[in-house]
């Protein structure tokens, strides 16, 4: 029987592994555990829909490969797509599975021991969406003589800059992702369902197109329409689209779990001249931002351009304006780490990818118009390819 082909070869993931530790050394820990899906896959390659039971990656400083802990009945799921040894890959029992009496993290911890792998310093991933209150609570009672820290999404900061491999899975998302939004903006018409524009990304993330497959998105694509543009996070409800409405999509396909988000904005029949403006003046700040990035910039520095464009309009906009972009398991497809905001001193490092997305909403609407950007050498490549323009109908 054939095995899976793994997406990346061994001496990447081992280079993943090598720098997450030098992290950990630079931070002063000894055992990590990590529990959040993508960096258990960007360290080990497994990619399974088990994360809503508990699942953890162990990175010792004593140990050449992680260990992977998963639930009993993925266990083959778990050795058909890790790039560690077999004896790597363990697994608790049913009994541990939703249960009052016992929890996952209690066979974690007798494993840490019986290992030997107990450290002084251990770090978990605190702020992670699937790193429970619970799970502390019983890892901190069952190995007392440890003394937790968080991680302060150590591994999340390892995957900033991008292999070759994964920008080029990054760019066949970006295609998919562009073919998804030109069958949006076609489907919507007056009179058609929302849900059926819906089903039609949706359709094409996971189709792909004529060389790549898609994959399950880590979130669904976001369409409020009319009054709902006005909000951010809205999608699809029960109604057609109507002539006159503000449509802002969001999408973002998937390859090999790496995603490539875009927006953009369509209006079905001549827009206000208020939002027409504003979209010009979007559009103005969001090239700038485009033709300006280069490696050695600041976060704070790239924000700083598309805020000298918008306010010489008189248009003020206080969140952030993007973030960096690649894994993604639900909830999100964001890395976590920096944001293209004033404060921010990150510096931009060739091959670090993010999504700028400067969108701006009023009490009436709203509208995203953005790009998934790869910085090179010398600029900013985008990872997809959509006129950018507020789209008319």
């Amino acid at each position: 029987m054939n095995e899976p082909k793994r997406p990346f070869p061994h001496a990447e993931m081992t280079q993943r592994v090598n720098n997450t530790k030098h992290r950990m050394q630079a931070s002063g820990v000894d055992l990590l555990l990590v529990s959040c899906p993508a960096n258990i896959f960007y360290l080990s390659g497994y990619d399974a829909c088990s994360y809503y039971t508990h699942q953890m990656l162990i990175v010792s400083l004593t140990e050449d490969q992680p260990i992977l802990v998963v639930r009993n009945i993925d266990e083959l799921g778990a050795r058909l797509t890790v790039y560690m040894k077999p004896e790597n890959v363990l697994y608790y029992g049913d009994e541990f599975v939703g249960s009052e009496s016992s929890h996952p993290m209690e066979f974690i911890a007798s494993l840490i021991r019986s290992r030997k792998l107990s450290a002084k310093i251990v770090a978990v991933e605190m702020d992670n969406y699937y790193y429970s209150a619970r799970c502390h609570q019983v890892l901190t009672a069952q190995l007392p003589n440890s003394r937790f820290k968080d991680a302060d999404r150590l591994v999340n900061w390892v995957r900033g800059v991008k292999s070759p491999v994964e920008i080029e899975y990054m760019m066949q998302a970006g295609k998919i992702s562009t073919q998804a939004m030109h069958d949006a903006v076609n489907e919507i018409a007056p009179g058609v369902r929302q849900s059926q524009v819906a089903a039609k990304i949706y359709y094409r993330e996971i189709y792909g197109d004529d060389d790549h497959s898609g994959e399950y998105m880590c979130k669904p694509p976001l369409l409020p329409a009319g009054r709902l543009s006005a909000t951010p996070h809205l999608t699809w409800v029960d109604a057609p689209h109507r002539q006159g409405d503000l449509t802002s999509i969001e999408l973002g396909a998937c390859r090999h779990r790496y995603h490539a988000p875009l927006a953009r904005a369509v209006h079905l029949g001549t827009p206000p001249t208020r939002l027409k403006d504003t979209a010009n003046i979007l559009i103005e700040g969001l090239t700038a931002v485009v033709e300006s990035v280069r490696p050695g910039m600041t976060c704070g520095e790239v924000e700083g351009v598309w805020r000298r464009v918008i306010n010489s309009h008189g248009l003020l906009k206080e969140c952030r304006i993007g973030y960096p972009v690649g894994i993604g398991y639900p909830p999100t497809w964001g890395e976590l780490t920096y944001s293209l905001r004033p404060s921010d001193r990150t510096v931009l490092e060739p091959n670090m990818t993010f999504h700028c997305i400067p969108g701006i909403w009023t009490d009436e609407w709203g509208l995203m118009i953005s790009e998934s950007l790869r910085v090179t050498e010398s600029g900013a490549q985008c990872l997809c390819q959509f006129p950018r323009e507020l789209i008319v109908k």
